[in-house]
Parts: C-alpha cells; structure tokens; sequence
C-alpha cells in the first residue's frame, strides 16, 4: 500500500490508511519515504511546497521526521537511517512518474480527476528533485542535510 498523508482519513473513532490503485509490494522503506515525502520537499523551501501543494508542516501537533523515523524503528524492529536518503530519492521519482501517468491520462481525455491538469504539470518539479536527490548522494550531500534535519 502507497502510505502518504494524501491516502490517510483520520476521526475520532478511526484511522484508514487507504489506495487502491497504488498499492505495490515493494520494500517497506518506501512507505515510511512516502509518508515523510512532505517534509523531504518542504525542506526545498516555500516556493516549491507551495507548487506541489504539499501541506503545511508546522501545524501543532505534527510530528517531526525524526519522531516518524523513531516510531516507524521500534515498530518495525529495525532502523530505516541509513536508506532514508535512498528511499527520499525514489519516493520523489516515484512521484514523477506518477505525475506523468496523470499527464498522458489528462491528455488522452481520460483523467478522472478536476485537477490531473495541475498534478501532471507538477512531473518535471518532482523529476528535478528526484534528479537533484540523486546528485546529492553522489556527492555525498544529502547525508549532512537529513542529519540537521533529524
């Protein structure tokens, strides 16, 4: 199941983490990458957490990368630190790819959705970043920049 903020519904009584149509079987990393994906982008700063429409992040109550990481940890029995960074890189591919696949629906006249319009113009952005994740690693930059973060 694609875990993110965007598949949660939340009440009093009841909590769903929910998408069909995403669902894959794939490393579990990639969950806990696609529940922080809002984070990781809100850390390129305003301008491009805006673009993306990715949520606010200093709600109260929200909690923190590091707290996510801790409880996914000793939920999980093992600790995700180390292809966090790997994982951001592919969550953000991911994420364009997905955008693509909403463009070419849009395209076709077969999207669903009244804003596939919007998300399909969001696929180069997120590629960028993808690209930009990657060269960081290859560098040996992202390390330093999640451990401030964290």
């Amino acid at each position: 199941m694609s875990v993110s903020y965007l598949n949660c519904l939340v009440s009093p009584w009841l909590t769903v983490c929910s998408s069909w149509e995403m669902t894959t079987i794939g490393h579990p990393v990639s969950d806990i990458a696609n529940l922080l994906q809002p984070f990781r982008i809100g850390m390129e700063g305003p301008d491009v957490a805006k673009q993306l429409k990715s949520p606010q992040l200093d709600a109260p109550g929200l909690p923190s990368v590091s707290e996510c990481l801790c409880w996914y940890s000793h939920e999980a029995g093992w600790d995700p630190h180390a292809e966090i960074i790997w994982a951001d890189a592919f969550s953000l591919f991911r994420g364009a790819v997905v955008r693509q696949g909403i463009a070419a629906r849009y395209a076709a006249r077969q999207a669903s959705s009244s804003s596939a319009y919007e998300y399909g113009e969001q696929r180069m952005l997120m590629a960028s970043l993808a690209r930009k994740a990657i060269e960081g690693i290859k560098h040996g930059k992202n390390d330093k920049r999640r451990e401030r973060k964290l």
